[in-house]
């Protein structure tokens, strides 16, 4: 067996959700993950042994921050000159949609799920959502036909009013950004370019 890598874990920051890896380390952790059997190991499971900072080969923030006001930035601050002192790297989460925008000290590195080039830095370590493995129950091959169909993976659409307005409000948003730089426009939600496949 391979030998375990070395971290540090600090407790996680209060009011701020705890990564989706280490909910089995912090049980009263809130969050919800859409999948969730057929998932592959856990890595900070099976393969961390956890110790004090000076035995460590690296720091880990248990939390996934989607903002980084005062209190963020304090949890974070502390730890990074902790790693500074003992040369150890320090890792932390910002894992969402939209999080790329969301900015930490720079001497943490940062696990992103999705990041635009445009805004993507140094620090950003960019790492696949977590998913079922549903070959597990097994494959259906469909016969080729003449109209190609086409899958995606995410919503498609809104059910009630209230999702609706939120939605337009959104695309609006970032339709009006685009007037002045274009490149805002791939902003736009999901949903929005789901439609419009669909549409075509």
């Amino acid at each position: 067996m391979a030998e375990k890598v070395k971290m540090y874990v600090p407790e996680p920051l209060t009011d701020a959700h705890v990564a989706q890896p280490f909910w089995f380390k912090y049980p009263e952790a809130k969050g919800s993950i859409l999948y969730n059997k057929h998932l592959p190991p856990n890595f900070f499971e099976i393969g961390v042994e956890y110790v004090e900072p000076q035995q460590a080969q690296a720091i880990v923030l248990p939390n996934t921050f989607s903002k980084s006001d005062e209190k963020v930035q304090a949890y974070v601050k502390q730890y990074a000159d902790l790693g500074e002192k003992l040369g150890k790297p320090v890792f932390t989460f910002s894992f969402g949609d939209l999080n790329d925008q969301v900015r930490f000290d720079p001497r943490v590195y940062v696990f992103r799920q999705s990041v635009y080039r445009s805004t993507m830095t140094p620090q950003d370590i960019v790492v696949p959502t977590i998913t079922e493995d549903n070959a597990k129950d097994g494959i259906a091959v469909r016969p080729k036909q003449l109209m190609p169909a086409v899958s995606f993976c995410g919503q498609g659409d809104y059910q009630t009013f209230k999702q609706q307005v939120k939605y337009h409000l959104k695309v609006w948003r970032w339709k009006l950004a685009g007037i002045f730089s274009p490149m805002l426009r791939a902003r736009i939600i999901g949903v929005y370019w789901r439609k419009k496949m669909m549409q075509a």
